[in-house]
């Protein structure tokens, strides 16, 4: 059939051919949106800016890692607990009260101990788990100005922690800190145990007590708490960026020790009587603050720096236990790292 001059297909024949392309365009144009959309939008809510994707599968390890963080630019000088969690591009904030520090999750998940800012102190508290539940109970005792670091029993009735009375002195000495331990289900059970920093509450119900010349032992005996001494520290002793960590099945201990850039890892046995012996397994050459063991103990997450006495471009990595890799996957370096806790890793 032929087409007169006069025709309508003929006479806007262009402007089919150009809305036809158009729309060839859009189309287009859609596919690459949704293809490229879930990287975008994961960078876009990534508080640090963009990093590459580590190299394991990180489904295997599950979980996230809980930081207590100061942003530099919020308005209130606070810190806020954040979590990294495994496998994804962002870190966010978790929906607790704002200045909890050291904050641990009970090995049953359904507690969290911490200590909170309250009317110009930094007792410790435990409250519930769940998020919307805005209550607290506060254990330490009002002579306390400051608590730190809790430790759960293996059984979720004590905590231990870290205290002392005055807000400026003696950071650099760990023992002017004091150790109490308290019922978690009883107002006013504080106990003393001894000077010293970081507790740790082993399987068998027993302590581990950073100290000036070593990390003691203390059960208790009598009523009284009881230590020995299990590894010794020379030199100059101990000092507080020697942070100790224990796995959740408590059969092993990290310990760092930054000045000399290494990161040790120690195994514990026990017999029926208790702890047995406690012997070094593995040794990593990392300026390391504040390591966590993953739940199954397969990784170990740290806080690495450039250096033990600047402390500068701080940034979360893990080693691959099996493998002896290491992977980065956060950068911390615009948060102030002498206000930065890496204090757990739960599942979710």
């Amino acid at each position: 059939m032929e087409v007169q001059q006069d025709s309508p297909l003929l006479r806007y024949r262009k402007t089919i051919i150009a809305l036809l392309g158009v729309a060839l365009v859009l189309l287009l144009s859609q596919f690459l949106y949704l293809t490229v959309q879930p990287v975008e939008r994961a960078v876009d809510r990534n508080v640090f800016g963009v990093y590459d994707t580590p190299d394991p599968d990180w489904s295997d390890l599950g979980g996230k890692i809980v930081l207590a963080l100061h942003d530099p630019a919020s308005v209130a000088s606070m810190i806020s607990l954040y979590e990294q969690r495994i496998g994804w591009a962002d870190m966010s904030l978790l929906p607790y009260p704002a200045d909890l520090y050291g904050a641990r999750w009970s090995h049953d998940g359904m507690l969290v101990a911490a200590t909170r800012y309250i009317d110009e102190r930094f007792p410790l508290i435990v409250m519930s788990a769940d998020s919307h539940e805005t209550g607290y109970v506060e254990l330490s005792s009002p002579h306390a100005l400051i608590a730190r670091m809790p430790s759960w029993s293996h059984d979720d009735t004590h905590v231990a922690y870290m205290t002392r009375d005055d807000l400026n002195g003696g950071d650099r000495d760990v023992e002017s800190w004091s150790i109490y331990v308290v019922d978690v289900h009883q107002a006013d059970s504080e106990r003393f145990v001894t000077l010293g920093a970081y507790p740790l509450f082993l399987q068998d119900g027993t302590l581990l007590v950073l100290r000036r010349d070593g990390i003691y032992r203390y059960r208790e005996s009598d009523l009284e708490w009881v230590g020995e001494r299990i590894l010794s520290v020379g030199g100059d002793g101990t000092y507080p960026e020697m942070h100790m960590s224990l796995s959740k099945d408590g059969t092993e201990l990290l310990i760092t020790n930054p000045t000399e850039g290494s990161l040790n890892v120690f195994a514990l046995s026990y017999t029926g009587s208790g702890l047995s012996t406690v012997e070094k397994i593995d040794e990593f050459p990392v300026f390391a603050l504040w390591p966590v063991f993953s739940p199954d103990g397969r990784y170990i997450a740290y806080i690495e720096v450039d250096s033990a006495i600047a402390r500068i471009n701080p940034r979360i990595k893990v080693i691959d236990r099996s493998t002896g890799g290491t992977f980065e996957f956060a950068d911390l370096s615009r948060f102030p790292s002498d206000l930065m806790y890496m204090t757990d890793w739960i599942t979710l």
